[in-house]
């Protein structure tokens, strides 16, 4: 870089770095953070100070439209977003303050007024949105209007509700939302299936929510449970395929040497070749097990939202024998190692079964 450019380059940067720049250009947040960093290392109090004042007064104005805005909307949402724009107003402010000789005293403590009244009526409009929502969840035994309370009595304490009865009332929404599934198998005779299905299918109640509650082969009575889940195990099928072809070698081995007399009429030695057979029996054994499961719901409650399901999920064994006869030097190497590989049990067939059913069943029903 040339001495010419690199000038000009640092002429750019102290131009666009300049606060009195900036707020000619109209940028009025970068003149205020650029003054103010200026006032804060004790640079050109005077001319800084004006930057700063001039480039404050611009932001309070744009933010406070937008503010005011969010403000007046009729919805509590946008009600919360005027909160924060008005926090950040005074946060503005609140730096600059130490340089401005108390110039914006006044906005400070009105928007810090305003910022109470807003977090004072959102305190009080959540709170009986809450209270009208968990009424109508008892008085038509419906848990969605009881989470809806739960949710609006946390926003009443995150605006700090005066409310006395806020935590009993939203400790009883909490309550009265959970939704409770209860989980039962029906599966077959086989012992050892059983105890492998409660091992793998009990993991079902880590599924807990707050306004959800999961149990696995409990008693509960009827007026307990939402949703009454039966997950239906029909037998395990296990079915045992085999094939079984030859496969037939020859070849032609050197088997010792001999004397002959050429047309020449010398003696000489020349090898003996026999033409050998060899054959490979291959028993192809196939172990297919397939597993069929259905979910059968009860709806004892308008909170049950689940449906009737049903999976079958497969997994598959192979292992190859070979058996040698003949001269086995016609025989191909691959042929020779070892084939000992034994089927996948029946039990470890069930268990990895049994773990992609949980999987599937689990995201039916979560």
């Amino acid at each position: 870089m040339n001495r010419t450019v690199l000038f000009l380059f640092v002429i750019f940067l102290f131009e666009c770095a300049s606060p009195q720049k900036s707020l000619e250009k109209g940028n009025f947040q970068q003149a205020y953070k650029s003054s103010l960093a200026a006032l804060e290392k004790g640079k050109s109090y005077d001319e800084n100070q004006k930057i700063l004042f001039q480039a404050l007064d611009e932001i309070i104005a744009k933010e406070t439209v937008e503010k005011d805005r969010r403000q007046n909307a009729e919805d509590l949402k946008s009600k919360e977003k005027s909160i924060k724009l008005n926090k950040n107003i005074q946060k503005k402010i609140t730096k600059a303050l130490p340089y401005l000789d108390g110039k914006f005293d006044k906005d400070l403590e009105k928007l810090k007024m305003e910022e109470q009244q807003t977090n004072d009526f959102l305190a009080s409009e959540y709170f009986s949105f809450g209270k009208e929502k968990l009424e109508k969840s008892e008085k038509e035994k419906d848990k969605r209007f009881a989470q809806n309370a739960y949710y609006n009595f946390l926003k009443a304490k995150k605006f700090n509700s005066p409310e006395t009865d806020l935590n009993t009332l939203t400790q009883k929404s909490l309550e009265l939302g959970q939704v409770v599934y209860n989980i039962q198998k029906d599966a077959p005779f086989d012992i050892m299936l059983h105890w492998k299905i409660d091992r793998t299918f009990e993991n079902l109640e880590g599924h807990q929510g707050d306004f959800l509650k999961v149990f696995y082969d409990d008693n509960l009575s009827y007026e307990e449970v939402d949703c009454q889940i039966n997950i239906r195990f029909r037998s395990l099928d296990i079915d045992l395929d085999e094939d079984k072809n030859e496969e037939n070698f020859k070849k032609e081995i050197v088997t010792g040497t001999t004397t002959i007399t050429n047309s020449a009429g010398e003696e000489v030695e020349v090898d003996v070749i026999e033409e050998v057979e060899g054959s490979v029996t291959i028993q192809q054994f196939k172990k297919t097990a397939t597993w069929n499961v259905s979910i059968e719901v009860t709806s004892n409650s308008k909170n049950c939202e689940l449906r009737n399901a049903s999976f079958e999920e497969e997994t598959i064994s192979t292992s190859q024998v070979f058996t040698l006869a003949g001269d086995q030097r016609t025989i191909p190497d691959e042929y020779k190692k070892s084939n000992d590989d034994e089927l996948t049990k029946d039990d470890d067939m069930a268990e990895i079964l049994l773990g992609i059913l949980y999987e599937r069943i689990s995201s039916h029903l979560f």
